[in-house]
């Protein structure tokens, strides 16, 4: 067995690892430089950025975010991106917005963030965290979805359509009609069509996770969503 190195040995040794390290830092820096231009590239998606420490009379860019997703649900037309910062916003609604097949209107948080709409924070019409009245080419992704209401406990899921009592609960909480998300047609009775509600985490909400009611509305894809503990 051999105990040591010869002095030539001991320098191919060095260098051998001398080049290993340096591998090593290129890879990292490689990967870096890789992430960077992913993160790049996925905030040049984006046209409209939201943040809670923003402004509603701000322009809506990554340096001077609105506050509110609501207004930039005002303002967006066909092929906007609107990215949300982490955090956690009230409710907002989405009137007559119309995308096209190749230019949608997205809503998604920045970069993967955690982003929560809470329907007991107010904004919308206060029934619903998010709705929509009218509209076309319209995607809502990966945003948690929810309702922290301290009053919902009091109600306990229980299911009107077979409790006469559960019904006269909700009405005397006020909960009647208090749906996750809801689609709605225009003031003029156009149908909604082609949205697209996928990523979602929709929970704790009194009413139904998703509300499509009219008929008329069509190609509306509800896709790897998670939705548990919402009533009905």
């Amino acid at each position: 067995m051999k105990k040591g190195f010869t002095f030539l040995e001991l320098i191919e040794y060095h260098t051998n690892m001398k080049k290993i390290i340096q591998n090593i830092v290129i890879t990292a820096f490689c990967l870096a430089s890789i992430i960077a231009v992913v993160r790049y590239a996925e905030a040049q998606t984006c046209t409209v950025f939201v943040a809670s420490s923003g402004s509603d009379t701000n322009p809506g860019t990554i340096t001077q975010p609105f506050k509110t997703i609501q207004k930039a649900a005002d303002t967006v037309k066909a092929g906007d991106v609107v990215c949300v910062r982490k955090g956690t916003y009230p409710a907002f609604d989405i009137r007559n917005k119309a995308g096209t097949a190749s230019n949608p209107i997205v809503f998604q948080p920045y970069q993967g963030e955690k982003v929560t709409i809470d329907r007991y924070l107010g904004g919308g019409n206060g029934l619903r965290a998010i709705e929509f009245y009218g509209g076309s080419y319209l995607t809502i992704d990966g945003f948690e979805v929810t309702d922290s209401d301290p009053n919902i406990d009091l109600y306990g899921y229980c299911n009107p359509r077979t409790d006469s009592a559960c019904s006269s609960k909700i009405n005397s909480l006020g909960f009647r009609s208090r749906n996750a998300i809801k689609v709605n047609a225009s003031a003029a009775g156009a149908a909604v069509h082609h949205l697209v509600f996928k990523n979602l985490e929709i929970h704790h909400n009194i009413g139904m996770a998703i509300l499509v009611p009219a008929s008329i509305h069509h190609d509306i894809q509800i896709l790897s969503n998670r939705i548990y503990a919402n009533g009905g």
